[in-house]
C-alpha cells in the first residue's frame, strides 16, 4: 500500500463524515482512515468500503483528547505515506442560552470544533505534498451570530476564517484548502444539540452534501455551499449588519418558543 496516499476523515461514524467516506473510493489510490469515537460504527462502515475494494483503516480516537492528535500524527509518520486528503468533519453543537450551558459542555465544544481541527491540521500539514487537499466542514451558521447557538456558530465562523487564511498560506506549496458550508442537513446533529430539525423542504441530504463537497474540493474551490440556505446566508451577511441579523434571528427564536409553549399549554 506504499503507493497510496492517505485520506483522513474525522467524525466518520455518521452523517456527513460517513457519507464523505463512502464517496472517497471514487478517488484513485487512496487509503481511507476513518476517525471517530464509535469503533463499532467505524468497523461497519469500513467493511462496506472494503467490499468495494477500498483500503481502509479504523482509528477509534476521541479528538476531544489532545493525546489523540499526537497519536494521529505518529500513525501517519509510521505509515510513511503522504496525506492526500484531510477532511476535518468532527464537531458537536449545543442549543440553548449561553448562560444555561455547563462550562464542561462549552469546553468540549470548543475543544473539538476549534482546537482539534487546528492542531490536527498543524500536525498533518508536514505530511502533505503538492496536490493534497484539506476540507474543513464549517456551516451556513458561519456567516451570522446565532442566538441559541452562540458558541457553535462562532466556532464555525472560526473554521471559515481559518480555512481562507490557511488556503493563502499553503497555496505556494500546491495544497488546497476548502471550507464547506452546508445548510441544515438530515443527520444526528439536531438530536445531539437538543433541537428540532428544520422542515424537510429546508434540509439537505447528507449523501448529496458529501458528494458536492468532494467534487468542489477536488476542483480547488475555496468555499463550497451545498444548499440554497447556506448560499443565501453568505449573501445576506454581505448586505445586512450582523447586529441586525442577530436581532432578527433572536426574535424568530423567541416567537417559535412562545408558539411551542402555547401549544404545550393548550
Amino acid at each position: 500500500m506504499s503507493h497510496r496516499k492517505i485520506a483522513i476523515v474525522t467524525g466518520a461514524s455518521s452523517g456527513i463524515g460517513a457519507e464523505i467516506a463512502r464517496h472517497l473510493p471514487n478517488v484513485r489510490d487512496l487509503e481511507i482512515w476513518l476517525v471517530a469515537r464509535r469503533r463499532e460504527r467505524l468497523s461497519s462502515l469500513a467493511e462496506s468500503l472494503r467490499a468495494r475494494g477500498a483500503a481502509v483503516e479504523v482509528l477509534a480516537l476521541d479528538l476531544q483528547d489532545p493525546g489523540s492528535w499526537a497519536e494521529l500524527e505518529n500513525r501517519v509518520r509510521a505509515r510513511g505515506a503522504p496525506v492526500g486528503w484531510l477532511i476535518n468533519n468532527a464537531g458537536i453543537g449545543y442549543s440553548g442560552r449561553f448562560e444555561e450551558q455547563s462550562v464542561e459542555s462549552i469546553v468540549a465544544l470548543t475543544q473539538l470544533n476549534i482546537n482539534a481541527l487546528v492542531v490536527a491540521t498543524r500536525r498533518l500539514v508536514p505530511f502533505m505534498e503538492r496536490g493534497s487537499r484539506i476540507v474543513n466542514v464549517a456551516s451556513g451558521f458561519a456567516y451570522f451570530p446565532v442566538p441559541g447557538h452562540a458558541i457553535y456558530a462562532a466556532t464555525k465562523a472560526f473554521v471559515l476564517s481559518f480555512s481562507l487564511a490557511l488556503r493563502e498560506e499553503l497555496s505556494p506549496r500546491g495544497i488546497s484548502v476548502t471550507a464547506v458550508c452546508p445548510g441544515p442537513v438530515v443527520t444526528e446533529f439536531w438530536e445531539s444539540v437538543g433541537a428540532d430539525a428544520p422542515p424537510s423542504f429546508l434540509t439537505e441530504r447528507a449523501e448529496r452534501t458529501a458528494q458536492i463537497a468532494l467534487e468542489q474540493a477536488a476542483r480547488g474551490r475555496a468555499v463550497v455551499f451545498t444548499g440554497a440556505l447556506s448560499r443565501m446566508a453568505s449573501v445576506l451577511s454581505a448586505l445586512l449588519p450582523r447586529t441586525l441579523m442577530a436581532a432578527m434571528i433572536n426574535a424568530q427564536i423567541q416567537r417559535l418558543a412562545r408558539k411551542s409553549q402555547a401549544q404545550a399549554a393548550g
